[in-house]
Protein backbone atom coordinates (compact mmCIF):
# COMPACT_ATOMS: atom_id res chain seq x y z
CA UNK A 1 0.00 0.00 0.00
CA UNK A 2 2.89 2.39 0.59
CA UNK A 3 3.51 4.79 -2.30
CA UNK A 4 6.82 6.24 -1.16
CA UNK A 5 9.82 5.60 1.08
CA UNK A 6 8.59 8.03 3.75
CA UNK A 7 5.48 5.88 4.35
CA UNK A 8 7.54 2.70 4.58
CA UNK A 9 10.00 4.44 6.91
CA UNK A 10 7.07 5.56 9.08
CA UNK A 11 5.89 1.95 9.46
CA UNK A 12 9.38 0.78 10.43
CA UNK A 13 9.87 3.68 12.85
CA UNK A 14 6.57 2.90 14.57
CA UNK A 15 7.57 -0.76 14.99
CA UNK A 16 10.91 0.29 16.43
CA UNK A 17 8.95 2.44 18.89
CA UNK A 18 7.04 -0.61 20.14
CA UNK A 19 10.29 -2.52 20.59
CA UNK A 20 12.02 0.37 22.35
CA UNK A 21 9.12 0.75 24.78
CA UNK A 22 8.95 -3.05 25.35
CA UNK A 23 5.22 -3.13 24.60
CA UNK A 24 5.31 -6.76 23.46
CA UNK A 25 6.92 -7.80 26.73
CA UNK A 26 4.11 -6.14 28.68
CA UNK A 27 1.52 -7.66 26.37
CA UNK A 28 2.86 -11.18 26.93
CA UNK A 29 1.48 -11.24 30.45
CA UNK A 30 -2.03 -10.73 29.09
CA UNK A 31 -1.90 -13.95 27.04
CA UNK A 32 -2.41 -16.31 30.00
CA UNK A 33 -5.52 -14.46 31.16
CA UNK A 34 -6.97 -14.48 27.66
CA UNK A 35 -6.45 -18.23 27.28
CA UNK A 36 -8.47 -18.85 30.45
CA UNK A 37 -11.52 -17.50 28.63
CA UNK A 38 -10.81 -19.67 25.60
CA UNK A 39 -10.56 -22.79 27.75
CA UNK A 40 -13.79 -22.01 29.55
CA UNK A 41 -15.72 -21.59 26.32
CA UNK A 42 -14.30 -24.88 25.07
CA UNK A 43 -15.71 -26.62 28.14
CA UNK A 44 -19.10 -24.97 27.60
CA UNK A 45 -19.11 -26.06 23.96
CA UNK A 46 -18.50 -29.67 24.95
CA UNK A 47 -21.14 -29.50 27.65
CA UNK A 48 -23.64 -28.35 25.04
CA UNK A 49 -22.83 -31.56 23.07
CA UNK A 50 -21.82 -29.60 20.00
CA UNK A 51 -18.95 -31.97 19.46
CA UNK A 52 -16.33 -30.73 17.06
CA UNK A 53 -18.67 -27.96 15.95
CA UNK A 54 -18.09 -26.36 19.29
CA UNK A 55 -15.04 -25.10 17.42
CA UNK A 56 -17.33 -22.59 15.72
CA UNK A 57 -17.67 -20.96 19.13
CA UNK A 58 -14.19 -21.83 20.31
CA UNK A 59 -12.57 -20.22 17.29
CA UNK A 60 -14.58 -17.08 17.91
CA UNK A 61 -13.23 -17.01 21.43
CA UNK A 62 -9.71 -17.48 20.16
CA UNK A 63 -10.16 -14.56 17.78
CA UNK A 64 -11.31 -12.44 20.68
CA UNK A 65 -8.32 -13.54 22.71
CA UNK A 66 -6.04 -12.82 19.77
CA UNK A 67 -7.41 -9.30 19.56
CA UNK A 68 -6.92 -8.84 23.30
CA UNK A 69 -3.37 -10.19 23.28
CA UNK A 70 -2.24 -8.60 20.04
CA UNK A 71 -3.94 -5.27 20.37
CA UNK A 72 -1.77 -2.55 21.91
CA UNK A 73 -3.52 0.00 24.04
CA UNK A 74 -4.17 3.50 22.74
CA UNK A 75 -1.50 4.81 25.10
CA UNK A 76 1.02 2.30 23.76
CA UNK A 77 0.15 3.15 20.18
CA UNK A 78 0.59 6.86 20.85
CA UNK A 79 3.88 6.20 22.62
CA UNK A 80 5.11 4.14 19.63
CA UNK A 81 4.04 6.93 17.28
CA UNK A 82 5.88 9.54 19.35
CA UNK A 83 9.01 7.41 19.55
CA UNK A 84 8.68 6.68 15.82
CA UNK A 85 8.52 10.38 15.02
CA UNK A 86 11.65 10.89 17.12
CA UNK A 87 13.36 8.17 15.06
CA UNK A 88 12.22 9.77 11.81
CA UNK A 89 13.56 13.12 13.03
CA UNK A 90 17.05 11.63 12.78
CA UNK A 91 16.48 10.77 9.13
CA UNK A 92 15.64 12.83 6.08
CA UNK A 93 12.13 11.33 5.74
CA UNK A 94 8.90 13.30 6.03
CA UNK A 95 7.15 12.23 9.27
CA UNK A 96 3.79 12.84 7.58
CA UNK A 97 4.39 9.53 5.80
CA UNK A 98 3.40 7.75 9.00
CA UNK A 99 -0.03 9.43 8.94
CA UNK A 100 -0.66 9.13 5.20
CA UNK A 101 0.04 5.40 5.34
CA UNK A 102 -2.61 4.98 8.03
CA UNK A 103 -5.14 6.69 5.77
CA UNK A 104 -4.31 4.08 3.11
CA UNK A 105 -4.76 1.27 5.63
CA UNK A 106 -8.20 2.65 6.47
CA UNK A 107 -9.16 2.86 2.80
CA UNK A 108 -7.97 -0.69 2.25
CA UNK A 109 -9.91 -2.01 5.24
CA UNK A 110 -13.12 -0.44 3.93
CA UNK A 111 -12.45 -1.93 0.51
CA UNK A 112 -12.04 -5.38 2.06
CA UNK A 113 -15.43 -4.97 3.71
CA UNK A 114 -17.00 -4.20 0.34
CA UNK A 115 -15.27 -7.19 -1.23
CA UNK A 116 -16.82 -9.43 1.44
CA UNK A 117 -20.24 -7.88 0.95
CA UNK A 118 -20.19 -6.24 4.37
CA UNK A 119 -21.02 -2.62 5.18
CA UNK A 120 -18.01 -0.35 5.36
CA UNK A 121 -18.85 0.68 8.92
CA UNK A 122 -18.22 -2.92 10.02
CA UNK A 123 -14.52 -2.33 9.36
CA UNK A 124 -14.03 -1.33 13.00
CA UNK A 125 -14.85 -4.89 14.04
CA UNK A 126 -11.98 -6.19 11.93
CA UNK A 127 -9.63 -3.50 13.18
CA UNK A 128 -9.82 -5.26 16.55
CA UNK A 129 -7.79 -8.03 14.94
CA UNK A 130 -5.14 -5.65 13.69
CA UNK A 131 -1.96 -5.45 15.71
CA UNK A 132 -1.88 -1.66 15.35
CA UNK A 133 -5.39 -0.15 15.58
CA UNK A 134 -4.52 3.53 15.51
CA UNK A 135 -5.71 6.57 13.59
CA UNK A 136 -3.87 9.20 11.58
CA UNK A 137 -5.09 11.98 13.87
CA UNK A 138 -3.19 10.36 16.73
CA UNK A 139 -0.08 10.40 14.56
CA UNK A 140 -0.70 14.11 13.97
CA UNK A 141 -0.67 14.61 17.75
CA UNK A 142 2.64 12.76 17.94
CA UNK A 143 4.06 14.92 15.14
CA UNK A 144 2.95 18.06 16.94
CA UNK A 145 4.65 16.85 20.10
CA UNK A 146 7.80 15.99 18.20
CA UNK A 147 7.87 19.35 16.46
CA UNK A 148 8.59 20.90 19.81
CA UNK A 149 11.90 19.11 19.46
CA UNK A 150 12.53 20.50 15.99
CA UNK A 151 11.10 17.90 13.62
CA UNK A 152 10.71 19.34 10.12
CA UNK A 153 9.24 18.00 6.90
CA UNK A 154 11.71 15.84 5.00
CA UNK A 155 11.93 13.90 1.76
CA UNK A 156 9.36 11.48 0.37
CA UNK A 157 11.24 9.54 -2.39
CA UNK A 158 8.31 8.37 -4.51
CA UNK A 159 9.41 7.38 -8.01
CA UNK A 160 12.60 5.57 -7.06
CA UNK A 161 10.63 3.60 -4.47
CA UNK A 162 7.86 2.64 -6.90
CA UNK A 163 10.31 1.47 -9.57
CA UNK A 164 11.73 -1.03 -7.09
CA UNK A 165 8.29 -2.67 -6.79
CA UNK A 166 8.33 -3.93 -10.38
CA UNK A 167 7.61 -7.68 -10.37
CA UNK A 168 6.65 -7.84 -6.68
CA UNK A 169 4.32 -10.79 -5.96
CA UNK A 170 0.82 -9.50 -5.18
CA UNK A 171 -1.93 -11.17 -3.15
CA UNK A 172 -1.96 -14.99 -3.21
CA UNK A 173 1.22 -17.01 -3.00
CA UNK A 174 1.25 -19.85 -5.57
CA UNK A 175 1.70 -22.30 -2.67
CA UNK A 176 -1.72 -21.21 -1.34
CA UNK A 177 -3.63 -21.22 -4.62
CA UNK A 178 -5.31 -18.32 -6.40
CA UNK A 179 -8.65 -16.57 -6.07
CA UNK A 180 -9.93 -15.26 -9.40
CA UNK A 181 -13.38 -13.83 -8.84
CA UNK A 182 -15.57 -16.71 -7.67
CA UNK A 183 -13.02 -19.30 -8.76
CA UNK A 184 -10.38 -20.82 -6.49
CA UNK A 185 -7.64 -22.78 -8.24
CA UNK A 186 -4.49 -24.36 -6.83
CA UNK A 187 -1.64 -24.96 -9.30
CA UNK A 188 0.36 -27.20 -6.96
CA UNK A 189 -2.51 -29.35 -5.68
CA UNK A 190 -4.04 -29.24 -9.19
CA UNK A 191 -7.65 -28.63 -8.14
CA UNK A 192 -10.32 -25.94 -8.40
CA UNK A 193 -13.90 -25.02 -7.47
CA UNK A 194 -16.30 -22.13 -8.14
CA UNK A 195 -18.22 -20.34 -5.38
CA UNK A 196 -21.93 -19.41 -5.72
CA UNK A 197 -22.96 -16.11 -7.24
CA UNK A 198 -22.82 -13.11 -4.87
CA UNK A 199 -20.12 -14.86 -2.80
CA UNK A 200 -16.67 -13.38 -2.13
CA UNK A 201 -13.65 -15.56 -1.48
CA UNK A 202 -10.91 -14.87 1.05
CA UNK A 203 -7.82 -17.07 0.79
CA UNK A 204 -5.40 -17.88 3.61
CA UNK A 205 -2.78 -20.52 4.35
CA UNK A 206 -5.30 -22.50 6.43
CA UNK A 207 -8.54 -22.27 4.44
CA UNK A 208 -10.57 -20.56 1.76
CA UNK A 209 -13.56 -18.74 3.24
CA UNK A 210 -16.63 -17.82 1.23
CA UNK A 211 -18.77 -14.87 2.34
CA UNK A 212 -22.33 -14.73 1.01
CA UNK A 213 -25.53 -12.76 1.51
CA UNK A 214 -27.51 -12.80 4.78
CA UNK A 215 -24.63 -14.26 6.77
CA UNK A 216 -24.34 -17.41 4.64
CA UNK A 217 -20.90 -18.76 3.94
CA UNK A 218 -18.57 -21.72 3.78
CA UNK A 219 -15.10 -22.87 4.69
CA UNK A 220 -12.94 -25.03 2.43
CA UNK A 221 -9.86 -26.73 3.85
CA UNK A 222 -7.82 -29.93 3.86
CA UNK A 223 -7.22 -32.59 6.50
CA UNK A 224 -5.53 -35.96 6.90
CA UNK A 225 -7.48 -39.08 5.96
CA UNK A 226 -6.27 -40.86 9.08
CA UNK A 227 -7.52 -44.41 9.43
CA UNK A 228 -10.89 -43.73 7.79
CA UNK A 229 -12.29 -46.72 5.85
CA UNK A 230 -14.28 -44.46 3.55
CA UNK A 231 -15.68 -40.93 3.49
CA UNK A 232 -18.80 -41.80 5.48
CA UNK A 233 -16.55 -43.23 8.17
CA UNK A 234 -14.37 -40.13 8.02
CA UNK A 235 -17.37 -37.82 8.23
CA UNK A 236 -19.07 -39.53 11.17
CA UNK A 237 -16.12 -40.89 13.17
CA UNK A 238 -13.21 -38.49 12.56
CA UNK A 239 -14.59 -35.12 11.46
CA UNK A 240 -17.82 -34.85 13.48
CA UNK A 241 -17.88 -37.71 16.01
CA UNK A 242 -20.16 -35.96 18.53
CA UNK A 243 -22.48 -34.20 16.11
CA UNK A 244 -25.92 -35.58 15.31
CA UNK A 245 -25.57 -35.83 11.55
CA UNK A 246 -28.59 -36.43 9.37
CA UNK A 247 -28.89 -37.46 5.74
CA UNK A 248 -25.43 -39.01 5.69
CA UNK A 249 -24.68 -40.50 2.29
CA UNK A 250 -21.77 -41.39 0.04
CA UNK A 251 -21.61 -40.13 -3.53
CA UNK A 252 -19.29 -39.83 -6.52
CA UNK A 253 -17.86 -36.36 -7.06
CA UNK A 254 -16.31 -36.15 -10.50
CA UNK A 255 -14.60 -39.50 -9.98
CA UNK A 256 -13.71 -38.87 -6.33
CA UNK A 257 -15.19 -40.65 -3.29
CA UNK A 258 -17.20 -38.21 -1.18
CA UNK A 259 -19.76 -38.12 1.60
CA UNK A 260 -22.11 -35.51 3.01
CA UNK A 261 -24.41 -34.91 5.96
CA UNK A 262 -26.06 -32.03 7.76
CA UNK A 263 -26.71 -30.87 11.32
CA UNK A 264 -27.78 -27.81 13.25
CA UNK A 265 -26.09 -25.92 16.08
CA UNK A 266 -26.98 -22.97 18.25
CA UNK A 267 -24.62 -20.02 18.34
CA UNK A 268 -25.78 -17.51 20.91
CA UNK A 269 -29.52 -17.34 20.26
CA UNK A 270 -29.18 -18.12 16.57
CA UNK A 271 -29.81 -21.53 15.04
CA UNK A 272 -27.35 -22.36 12.25
CA UNK A 273 -27.64 -25.13 9.66
CA UNK A 274 -24.39 -26.85 8.71
CA UNK A 275 -23.77 -28.97 5.61
CA UNK A 276 -20.57 -31.05 5.65
CA UNK A 277 -18.89 -32.47 2.55
CA UNK A 278 -15.75 -34.66 2.74
CA UNK A 279 -13.86 -35.55 -0.45
CA UNK A 280 -11.07 -38.13 -0.60
CA UNK A 281 -8.26 -36.67 -2.68
CA UNK A 282 -5.76 -39.50 -2.27
CA UNK A 283 -4.62 -41.99 0.36
CA UNK A 284 -3.46 -39.22 2.69
CA UNK A 285 -5.62 -36.15 2.16
CA UNK A 286 -9.27 -35.13 2.41
CA UNK A 287 -10.73 -31.86 1.14
CA UNK A 288 -13.71 -30.49 3.06
CA UNK A 289 -16.54 -28.01 2.55
CA UNK A 290 -18.42 -26.75 5.60
CA UNK A 291 -21.43 -24.67 4.51
CA UNK A 292 -23.46 -22.60 6.98
CA UNK A 293 -26.78 -20.79 6.68
CA UNK A 294 -29.56 -19.58 8.91
CA UNK A 295 -32.51 -22.04 8.65
CA UNK A 296 -34.77 -19.72 6.66
CA UNK A 297 -32.15 -19.51 3.87
CA UNK A 298 -30.95 -23.12 3.83
CA UNK A 299 -33.37 -24.39 1.18
CA UNK A 300 -32.84 -21.34 -1.02
CA UNK A 301 -29.05 -21.82 -1.07
CA UNK A 302 -29.03 -25.62 -1.19
CA UNK A 303 -28.72 -25.84 -4.99
CA UNK A 304 -26.02 -23.14 -5.11
CA UNK A 305 -23.95 -25.04 -2.52
CA UNK A 306 -24.52 -28.27 -4.45
CA UNK A 307 -23.21 -26.63 -7.63
CA UNK A 308 -20.14 -25.39 -5.78
CA UNK A 309 -19.49 -28.88 -4.44
CA UNK A 310 -19.78 -30.46 -7.89
CA UNK A 311 -17.58 -27.76 -9.43
CA UNK A 312 -14.70 -29.22 -7.42
CA UNK A 313 -12.43 -31.12 -9.79
CA UNK A 314 -8.88 -32.07 -10.65
CA UNK A 315 -6.92 -29.85 -13.01
CA UNK A 316 -4.90 -31.19 -15.89
CA UNK A 317 -1.18 -30.47 -15.97
CA UNK A 318 -1.76 -27.94 -18.74
CA UNK A 319 -4.51 -26.17 -16.75
CA UNK A 320 -2.33 -26.04 -13.64
CA UNK A 321 0.65 -24.74 -15.62
CA UNK A 322 -1.51 -21.95 -17.05
CA UNK A 323 -2.24 -20.54 -13.57
CA UNK A 324 -0.02 -17.53 -12.94
CA UNK A 325 0.37 -15.41 -9.79
CA UNK A 326 -0.37 -11.70 -9.78
CA UNK A 327 2.41 -9.17 -9.63
CA UNK A 328 2.81 -5.41 -9.44
CA UNK A 329 3.95 -3.68 -12.62
CA UNK A 330 4.92 0.00 -12.53
CA UNK A 331 3.41 2.00 -15.39
CA UNK A 332 4.12 5.53 -16.58
CA UNK A 333 0.81 7.24 -17.34
CA UNK A 334 0.48 8.26 -20.98
CA UNK A 335 -1.33 11.31 -22.34
CA UNK A 336 -5.09 10.80 -22.22
CA UNK A 337 -5.05 7.81 -19.87
CA UNK A 338 -7.42 7.92 -16.90
CA UNK A 339 -7.68 6.00 -13.63
CA UNK A 340 -10.87 4.34 -14.86
CA UNK A 341 -9.26 3.17 -18.11
CA UNK A 342 -6.18 1.81 -16.36
CA UNK A 343 -8.27 0.03 -13.74
CA UNK A 344 -10.28 -1.81 -16.40
CA UNK A 345 -7.10 -3.67 -17.36
CA UNK A 346 -6.79 -5.23 -13.90
CA UNK A 347 -7.52 -9.01 -13.72
CA UNK A 348 -10.59 -8.74 -11.47
CA UNK A 349 -14.29 -9.16 -12.13
CA UNK A 350 -15.40 -6.39 -9.79
CA UNK A 351 -14.25 -3.30 -7.88
CA UNK A 352 -11.47 -2.72 -10.40
CA UNK A 353 -11.33 1.06 -9.99
CA UNK A 354 -11.66 0.84 -6.19
CA UNK A 355 -8.70 -1.53 -6.08
CA UNK A 356 -6.66 0.71 -8.39
CA UNK A 357 -7.34 3.81 -6.30
CA UNK A 358 -6.57 2.14 -2.95
CA UNK A 359 -3.32 0.58 -4.14
CA UNK A 360 -2.18 3.90 -5.62
CA UNK A 361 -3.40 6.13 -2.80
CA UNK A 362 -5.84 8.04 -5.01
CA UNK A 363 -8.94 9.66 -3.55
CA UNK A 364 -12.37 9.16 -5.17
CA UNK A 365 -12.09 12.45 -7.11
CA UNK A 366 -8.41 12.23 -8.02
CA UNK A 367 -7.22 11.21 -11.47
CA UNK A 368 -3.83 10.25 -12.83
CA UNK A 369 -1.71 12.71 -14.82
CA UNK A 370 0.66 12.22 -17.70
CA UNK A 371 4.10 11.06 -16.60
CA UNK A 372 2.90 9.81 -13.20
CA UNK A 373 4.10 6.39 -12.03
CA UNK A 374 1.29 4.08 -10.90
CA UNK A 375 1.05 0.49 -9.72
CA UNK A 376 -0.73 -1.91 -12.03
CA UNK A 377 -1.67 -5.50 -11.19
CA UNK A 378 -1.22 -8.13 -13.90
CA UNK A 379 -0.81 -11.88 -14.15
CA UNK A 380 2.87 -12.76 -14.26
CA UNK A 381 4.06 -12.79 -17.86
CA UNK A 382 1.18 -10.66 -19.17
CA UNK A 383 1.53 -7.23 -20.74
CA UNK A 384 -0.86 -4.27 -20.65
Amino acid sequence: LAVNEAELAGVLAHEIGHVTARHSARRYGRAAAAQIGVGLLGVLSQAADLGQFGQVLGQAAQLGALAYVQGFSREQEFEADTLGIATLSRTDYDPQGMASFLDKLGDNTRLQMRLMGRPENSADQFNLLATHPRTSDRVQRAIENARLQGVNAGSVVRDEYLLRLNGLLYEDDPAQGFVRGRRFAHPELMMEFVAPEDFRLLNSAEAVTGYGPDGAGFKFDAAAVGDARDMVDYLTRLWAPSATLQGVEAFDLNGLDAATGFTQITQGRQRIDLRLVAIRWDDKQVFRFLYHTVPENTLRLAEAFRETTFSFRRLSEAEAAALKPLEIRIHTVKAGETADELAKQWPYESFQEDRFRVLNGLGPDQDVVEGQLVKMVVERGDTF
